[in-house]
């Protein structure tokens, strides 16, 4: 059946050249089971009131322990549990600092807890979002807690301040550039290195390791933007490399969506000839470790994003086909396979 054939009349379908991936979708971590019950468990056993039942249905569909499991394969449990616990608490954060009913005081209260000014929370959300941070943070060495800060407070800053992200979106250039802080990508490459079993701030210095990075970081936002398109496209200021593209280029919807997948298969390339050139090079087996664990993590993000109901629309099943075409719906996004 034909993207077309597919979509039927009220469907927009867009062609997707993406020409497969060279990234490993199959991974998952062996404890997935465990990691999830344990997962889900935590939250149970914190929420309470009459929010409980809603907020632990938005965990399931957000599913972030299924990510933790694919993104991470290789990850020692103990800490891939916080980490998807911290995740998932984040996005919660991510609903309040983006309401513009949130006051002054509370955002505030964020910062202090992201950079651990003061630990004194007054909110259910908060105290989520403080605990399984002080639970991931205890994996960290203390150079890595400090950019782990850092890089947190700088995403709180970036996600309750959207009403002036216009400016951060008048080109791909600086689209990217204001991603870096607003999808939490410094603290994110903390969480790599702990996966991977390395610490930056100890390894042999590369020119290359910026250019991995400018990869990775185009990679999982322009994956996440493509797939998201259809949820985010009605926002009165996408977040979203596509129609930055139609604005800046003045490109079609479809010519705007090429280009995005264009963009996403040169980065898979450039970290690909970066796992290999550090795999076979022996000074350089800390950054082979630390290259690989960003393979990993983009494969698992990229299943995951085919996989979600987030993006898609509830009741989505991925039938484990790399799509060639997508058919947007008001309500859902279905995946189509040549």
């Amino acid at each position: 059946m034909t993207a077309a054939e597919q979509g039927g009349v009220e469907g927009l379908v867009l062609d997707l050249p993406l020409g497969g991936t060279i990234l490993p979708l199959d991974r998952v971590n062996p404890q997935h089971a465990h990691l999830r019950e344990a997962h889900d468990r935590w939250f149970a056993d914190r929420l309470i009131g009459r929010q409980r039942d809603k907020v632990l249905d938005r965990i399931k569909r957000h599913d972030m322990a299924g990510l933790a499991t694919r993104a991470a394969p290789s990850a020692d449990v103990g800490y891939l549990l916080d980490a998807a616990l911290f995740t998932t608490t984040g996005f919660i954060v991510d609903d309040e600092l983006e309401d513009p009913d949130t006051p002054p005081r509370l955002i505030g209260a964020y910062l202090a807890v992201a950079d651990e000014s003061d630990t004194a929370v007054d909110s259910d959300d908060l105290r989520l979002w403080a605990d399984s941070l002080a639970q991931t943070r205890s994996h960290l060495t203390p150079g890595q807690k400090t950019r782990h800060c850092r890089g947190l407070s700088e995403w709180v800053k970036c996600h309750a301040g959207r009403e002036g992200q216009l400016e951060h979106t008048r080109d791909l250039a600086s689209y990217l550039d204001f991603r870096r802080a607003d999808s939490g990508f410094s603290f994110l490459t903390v969480g790599v290195e702990r996966s991977a079993g390395v610490d930056l701030e100890q390894m042999m210095h590369s020119s290359d390791l910026e250019t991995l990075h400018a990869a990775c970081l185009a990679h999982g936002t322009l994956v996440n933007d493509l797939f998201s398109y259809r949820k985010e496209r009605d926002a009165p200021v996408p977040m979203n490399a596509v129609p930055v593209l139609q604005r800046a280029e003045g490109l079609t919807l479809q010519a705007a969506v090429d280009k995005v997948c264009g963009l996403i298969r040169r980065a898979e390339l450039d970290v690909d000839r970066l796992v290999r050139k550090w795999k076979e090079t022996d000074r350089a087996q800390a950054l082979y470790a630390y290259a690989h664990a960003w393979w990993e993590l983009l494969g698992g993000h990229l299943r995951w994003t085919m996989e979600s109901e987030r993006y898609h629309g509830r009741g989505h099943v991925w039938d484990g086909t790399f799509p060639t075409a997508m058919v947007l719906y008001p309500d859902r996004t279905v995946l189509v396979s040549a």
